[in-house]
């Protein structure tokens, strides 16, 4: 059976590529985008019916079950604005949401940003096969960019869409789509348009603060659940200091008098220390693989991604203790900053 809206929803797209057609010139990258998005919405299933299916694996249907307990409490518990996303399953045969493709200048932290209408400038391309992906990264490599490439667990339509859950998610550990669930109805609750640091590092701690208070509620204050997910924000908060520490001592470097010759020679060592640090750390860490994560080829590009996703976190922890733990109260302050730049709101958030 059809999800009963996708026609509602695929005439949307079509209205909304109809406008971004006439304001930008990229018709064919946002052609392919939506119908991408076009095939995710014709192709889903409500979940209900995805579970009473005898073809459905036990182990997804043990996934959408814990889905739909998370939806519930961060409706319920978070206050967040769920509305109608992770009601729906799409299976897509593909290992990954998408593929985002991002770019930072070589000697300074200035990210390649693209603009659209509703979300504002972005700091990356979204594409829903990787080839195209890796020919876009290519092409900016040769215009001279830092570049990645980086797969896509998941991603918010800002509430023009219903997303649904999808196949490459149900890989997943509970653990993994308890964040991801919190993380993505943190983005349909707030967003500033072109404020893309802001609203990942945002929706980073309440993914953060949310899936703890889920674990302590659902499994108790000392189940090995909640144990293991302090454990690994604590590592998450150790790797995010030592990726912090050295975008400082590059964003010093990049603003030096120093001639480009000499800048590039002390990235690369500047780079090769970080590696370094990253191998010592797997003596201390036992969930995140820093030894593997060191092997990177590291540029601009990952330094001013994770940058994106976990800064500010002490800025959102202290309006939250602020709030006595109150989601209505911190969402409150949240949206208060609407009257804000977006510079303003990177200096809140000391983002390098």
């Amino acid at each position: 059976m059809r999800y009963k809206n996708n026609w509602r929803q695929i005439v949307r797209i079509g209205i909304m590529l109809s406008v971004l057609g006439q304001s930008l010139h990229c018709s064919g990258y946002l052609i392919r985008a939506g119908y991408g998005q076009m095939e995710i919405l014709w192709n889903r299933r409500p979940i209900a019916e995805v579970l009473k299916d005898d073809n459905t694996p036990v182990e997804i249907q043990k996934r959408l079950e814990h889905v739909e307990r998370v939806r519930a409490f961060a409706a319920e518990r978070l206050g967040l604005d769920v509305r109608e996303t992770y009601t729906t399953y799409t299976d897509i045969n593909r290992e990954a949401a998408a593929w985002n493709v991002s770019a930072s200048r070589p000697l300074a932290f200035q990210p390649k940003t693209w603009w659209f209408p509703i979300v504002g400038t972005v700091p990356y391309l979204g594409f829903f096969d990787r080839p195209r992906a890796e020919a876009e990264a290519e092409s900016l490599r040769q215009d001279g960019w830092d570049v990645i490439v980086s797969d896509v667990a998941a991603y918010s339509t800002l509430g023009w869409f219903n997303d649904p859950l999808l196949s490459s998610q149900m890989s997943y550990s509970e653990s993994y789509l308890t964040s991801l669930v919190i993380h993505e109805s943190a983005h349909a609750t707030i967003w500033f348009p072109g404020d893309v640091s802001f609203n990942e590092s945002f929706a980073s701690f309440v993914e953060r603060e949310g899936a703890r208070q889920f674990d302590r509620e659902t499994f108790g204050p000392d189940s090995a659940e909640l144990l293991n997910r302090i454990r690994y924000y604590s590592e998450a908060k150790q790797l995010s200091d030592v990726f912090h520490r050295y975008a400082l001592k590059l964003q010093e470097l990049y603003n030096s008098d120093r001639t480009d010759s000499e800048k590039t020679i002390g990235k690369s060592e500047l780079i090769a220390e970080f590696q370094s640090e990253l191998k010592a750390l797997q003596n201390e860490f036992k969930i995140i693989n820093t030894a593997a994560l060191a092997e990177k080829k590291f540029n601009n590009a990952h330094f001013l991604s994770h940058l994106r996703y976990e800064s500010g976190q002490e800025y959102f922890q202290l309006r939250f203790d602020e709030c006595n733990a109150d989601w209505t109260c911190f969402f409150k302050r949240m949206r208060e900053l609407n009257d804000l730049s977006a510079e303003e709101r990177r200096a809140l958030l000391n983002i390098p």
